[in-house]
């Protein structure tokens, strides 16, 4: 789901909230608190702008920049721990 992220489109309000909730998975998973993990994972699946398409999507932006570097750094975290390799996040097409 992590590697999705660069192709949602959300408002600045939403990127703000799902910027919390990537921050608070973050967390999670420096502190090895699995209950945590699972509860930010579902919190962000919830959160996905994919579960209610928009009507607009011109109206949504993509992620900021900011948080695309903050979730491939999490996407790199969790690679290491499970020692599968990943390639982050891929530039959004616009």
């Amino acid at each position: 789901m992590l590697t999705e992220v660069a192709e949602w489109r959300a408002s600045v309000a939403e990127w703000e909230y799902i910027a919390k909730l990537v921050d608070a998975l973050a967390l999670a998973v420096s502190g090895n608190n699995a209950d945590a993990v699972r509860n930010a994972v579902g919190e962000l699946d919830l959160a996905s702008p994919m579960r209610i398409p928009a009507i607009s999507k011109s109206s949504k932006d993509l992620p900021p920049e900011k948080l695309r570097e903050r979730v491939n750094h999490l996407i790199h975290t969790l690679g290491s721990r499970t020692g599968t390799t990943t390639t982050g996040m891929t530039e959004p097409t616009k």
